[in-house]
Parts: structure tokens; sequence; C-alpha cells
């Protein structure tokens, strides 16, 4: 069925009118048909009496005299009505509207009431059990030692499944670091990425492209490591741009930990020049050399007067590398780590017929401090690794049962320093100045790192 409006309320309705508007409108039109009786037989009882001369003219209603009673009543809804009936509709659609937003405001409390019945509900039968557990706890009284024995006990025992954890996460991410760059042994030699660093005094048989690109990938390892370990190292190499493992690294001492003052100051470029390399098409066997080897040696000997100073700075920032690598090493464990007191010879020369040493054992030094990608590839199969970690270097690294509060490394700086260039010395007969005597640091091995 079609809904439709009421002329008069304007309501929706089924029917043309509603009941109401109906009723209205009929006891409107009722009044206003008894009151046009009334004027019309008034109007002819005064026609009667002017046309009979019984009623003078002056009788007469004036102009200003008050309106009819008919004046004043509404017309019939639908017709061209008057202003009272139009404000009678304005209201009754107003009460309606005004109804259904109260019905809907009425709606909205009871939904709102039901949910505050529920959650109150819900409080009380949550609080009850805290509150049975809270009766329970002052019946009791307060908590004995023994409790709070356990309790330690137990926060123990998780602290040290957490650092087991901790441990074993360690050793995984380690050895896979070293695998993914691909530190092994290479004949005598050992390489990363394919790449062969050789001994320090054979840096110059190699061009400076090959010795820098394993220098980068060590240090970015040796990064990594530290990371995953949380140590920190006495000597940090850090590259000088805001990109990671981009640009010429500087070994940056580290000053809370470190306490001699030699290396402070001036900083030192781990980077080969290519002017120290003797490894060029001009020193092949194949060039004006061939059969001139007192020429060809000559040629070297001029290369390396020419580069003394830059490869010593190389130098020396690699024997810093070589330091900070064999404390990393101290801290995981890895025994026999040293400087040899005939020179540290090198392994990987070319006129070096030994035989590969065997792993290292706690007496004696089997592993040479300079043995850079060796002591990496020994500290990964260490049964010590992760074990020794300093506290509060990361704030978001948890730390194990065994925290180094101090260093406690016995191995002199100077001494590896004085050994990468007394075997550069020995190898290319190369003469340190009267400012080159290297003098034993302070130490740094017991400096306390609170």
């Amino acid at each position: 069925m079609t809904i439709l409006a009421c002329p008069c309320c304007e309501l929706p309705k089924r029917e043309q009118y509603c009941p109401t508007c109906l009723r209205e409108g009929i006891k409107t039109h009722t009044e206003l048909a008894h009151s046009l009786r009334l004027q019309a037989d008034k109007a002819v009882a005064r026609a009667t009496q002017l046309q009979d001369g019984t009623l003078a003219l002056s009788a007469a209603p004036s102009a200003r005299q008050t309106p009819t009673p008919a004046t004043r009543v509404k017309a019939v809804p639908g017709s061209t009505s008057t202003h009272g009936v139009e404000a009678w509709r304005k209201l009754r659609a107003q009460v309606a509207a005004s109804k259904l937003r109260v019905a809907a405001l009425r709606a909205k409390v009871a939904a709102a009431d039901a949910d505050l019945a529920t959650a109150r509900a819900y409080m009380e039968k949550a609080n009850v059990p805290a509150r049975m557990e809270a009766l329970e706890a002052v019946q009791r009284g307060t908590v004995t030692p023994a409790d709070i024995r356990a309790q330690i006990s137990a926060v123990k025992s998780q602290q040290r499944e957490v650092g087991k954890r901790v441990i074993q996460a360690r050793r995984v991410l380690v050895r896979e670091v070293v695998d993914v760059f691909g530190v092994q042994r290479a004949g005598k030699g050992w390489e990363i990425a394919k790449v062969e660093l050789p001994a320090p005094e054979a840096l110059r048989n190699y061009t400076s492209l090959n010795i820098n690109a394993a220098l980068v990938h060590t240090i970015h390892l040796l990064s990594l490591m530290t990371r995953y370990l949380s140590i920190a190292l006495p000597f940090t190499p850090t590259p000088p741009t805001e990109l990671p493992h981009v640009g010429r690294p500087i070994m940056v001492p580290n000053l809370p930990f470190l306490g001699t003052t030699k290396w402070r100051d001036k900083p030192y470029v781990l980077w080969m020049s290519s002017t120290a390399s003797v490894a060029g098409k001009a020193f092949s066997a194949k060039d004006k050399y061939k059969d001139n080897p007192a020429g060809r040696q000559a040629a070297i000997s001029a290369v390396v007067a020419k580069s003394s100073t830059k490869h010593r700075l190389t130098l020396t920032a690699f024997g810093l590398l070589a330091h900070s690598v064999a404390y990393l090493a101290f801290t995981q464990g890895v025994p026999g780590v040293g400087i040899r007191e005939n020179g540290g010879a090198s392994r990987d020369s070319e006129d070096d017929d030994e035989p590969p040493l065997p792993l290292p054992t706690a007496s004696g030094v089997l592993v040479p401090a300079t043995s850079v990608l060796e002591l990496l590839a020994l500290i990964a199969e260490s049964p010590n690794l992760g074990i020794r970690a300093h506290l509060g270097i990361r704030a978001h690294e948890p730390g194990t049962s065994e925290v180094l509060k101090h260093l406690g490394f016995g191995l002199d700086v100077s001494k590896v320093v004085a050994a990468v260039l007394a075997a550069e010395n020995a190898r290319w007969g190369a003469r340190a100045s009267n400012d080159d005597h290297e003098e034993l640091s302070e130490g740094w091995d017991l400096l306390d790192m609170e």
C-alpha cells in the first residue's frame, strides 16, 4: 500500500487524512458553517430593518468594529488557509519529530545502561580471584626468607637459560658470517671473498687493488663479529664517510679502554698506496729486467724507498688492526696467540716451505697476531665462542653470566706494531729512521671498563 503524507500534519500515513486531522477539520468546518449562518441571519434582519425604516443608518457597524467570530475560525484543512492553520501544521510536525528523537535517545540510553551493567558484572567477577589472593596474602602475613631465596633461584635459573640461548645465537651468527665471507685457507695463506690477504711484509708483492679489497672485506667482517659478540676493540676501524664500509678506513683508538697515548693523536689510514706495490708489469718476468736481476732489484729498491713513508703508515695501521683481532681472539678463548721472538716470519712468503702450523695449544705461540684471517677463522671454531662479552656497549643487547669487566690482555700493542715493521725491514731491506724507534706503551691490559 502506498504511504501518503497528511496534508495537515504532513506525517506519513496510509490514509489520505489521519483521524486526528480529519476530526479537527470536521469540527472546524461545522463551527465555520454555524458562524456563517449566524452572520447571514443577522444580515437579513438588518436589511429588513433598514427597509422598514426601523433602524437608523448611524447604527450600522463601522469598519473598525471588532471582527465577528467567523473571521477567527480556522480554515478547513487543504483550503487556501490562514496563518493559524499553517502554524498548527508546523507545530504538529515538530511534535512528531521530537517524539522520534526522544525515542531514539531512550534507545541509546538503554543500550548504554546495558553495556555498563555488563562491564560492572565483568569487573566484579574478575576482581574476585584477586581479592581472594590479597586476602590470603594478608592472612599468611609477610613473605619468608625461604620464599625470597626460592624466587631469586628461579630468576637466576631463567637468566642462565637466557644466557645459553644468547651464546648459541652468537655462535650461529658468527659462524654463518665467517662462512658467508668465505674466510678459508688458500695454499699457505688465507683469503676472504676469494681475495688473498698475505702477511704484512708480503703486501708489496700484490697490487694495491687486491690488498685494499681484502682489507675492506676484513674490516666489514670484523665489525659484524664485534656487534654479534658485544665486544669493544682497542682500535676500531672506522670509515671516514657516513656510508658504512665505504671509503678508506681509519684506525680509531677506543679511548675509554686504551691506556697508551702513542697512537691517539695521529690518524692511521688502513689503505695501501698504489706506489708501494712491486707487482706491476714493470717488474714482471717478461719485462726488460728478465736478464738483468741487478737492475730489477735496483728498481724495486727505488719503489720501496719512494713509498717508504706511506707504506710505513699503512703497516702501522695494519699492526693496530692485528692487535685488535688478537684481542678479540683472546676474549673468545683462542689460545696460542702472540708474537714470535724470531721476527714473526711469514708463512705465506715465497721462500717459506714450512708446513702449516697445527691448531694452537695453551703453551707457546702457535698463531702469530699478524695472521688476521687465520685468527678470525679460529674465533669461529672456538668452543668458548660467545661466552664472554663486554657489558653496557649497547643497551639493547643482552649479556651472559661471564662479563668482561676489564680488558686483561697481556699482548702489548707496541710489540705487534714493532713486529710488523721489523718484518717489513727484514724482507725489503728498509732502514728505520731515528724517530722510528718503537717504545713499549704503558699498556692497556688492566684498565677498568666501569
